[in-house]
């Protein structure tokens, strides 16, 4: 029988996601509840609700730096593209009410995205992200689950709770069951300034 620990696993390429519990005081942001919302409820979502304003945090420039630094550190630390500079290209809130849920979606022209939630969450509403390497002809089923098998991976909102992703991984907001609504504040970020390399540079300037 072949001795498995003779294996050396390598994780290549991961998708690299960050949870972190924000420190600052984010108050403020709960004035995302009295703004306009358009019902984007369809055959694959239900009772879900996406702010008009598609730069929401220009509204809140304090909490858009905070959160920005945040994304920053985590650039700096974890993927090591220190030399990078980034900016929040669009922002809006969500807001679930009760049965709610939302299709299986990414983010397009987006490099990483971002969900900042505002409250603790204990009824249903979880955020869902799908493996983007599960996508083969073959179904073969594990005896058990890890992090190098699994289809789908959640998280459960809490308050102050920020998640980064890369934008390409595919998520959903799993059925919501509470009374009361589920706000949740999301962002996309891209490269902005001078980046590449050989006769791949590019300049870019975001104009808002």
């Amino acid at each position: 029988m072949t001795n498995t620990n003779k294996f050396s696993i390598l994780p290549l390429f991961p998708t690299t996601l960050g949870a972190v519990t924000v420190s600052e005081d984010f108050s403020n942001l709960e004035k995302i509840k009295e703004f306009a919302y358009t019902d984007i409820t369809s055959d694959e979502s239900f009772n879900s609700f996406k702010t008009e304003d598609n730069q929401l945090l220009s509204n809140f420039p304090k909490e858009k730096e905070i959160l920005l630094s945040y994304f920053n550190n985590f650039k700096n630390d974890i993927l090591a593209l220190n030399d990078n500079e980034f900016a929040i290209s669009s922002s809006w809130a969500t807001r679930v009410g009760q049965n709610g849920f939302c299709q299986l979606h990414d983010h397009k022209n987006s490099f990483y995205s971002g969900v900042l939630y505002l409250d603790s969450v204990n009824a249903g509403g979880d955020i869902l992200f799908q493996n983007p390497l599960t996508t083969g002809s073959f179904l073969v089923n594990p005896v058990e689950w890890n992090t190098f098998n699994f289809e789908t991976y959640q998280l459960t909102p809490e308050k102050n709770l920020l998640i980064l992703f890369p934008s390409y991984l595919k998520h959903r907001i799993n059925k919501y069951l509470g009374a009361e609504f589920r706000y949740s504040i999301a962002f996309n970020i891209v490269p902005i300034g001078k980046f590449g390399r050989g006769d791949s540079i590019v300049n870019y300037q975001l104009i808002e």
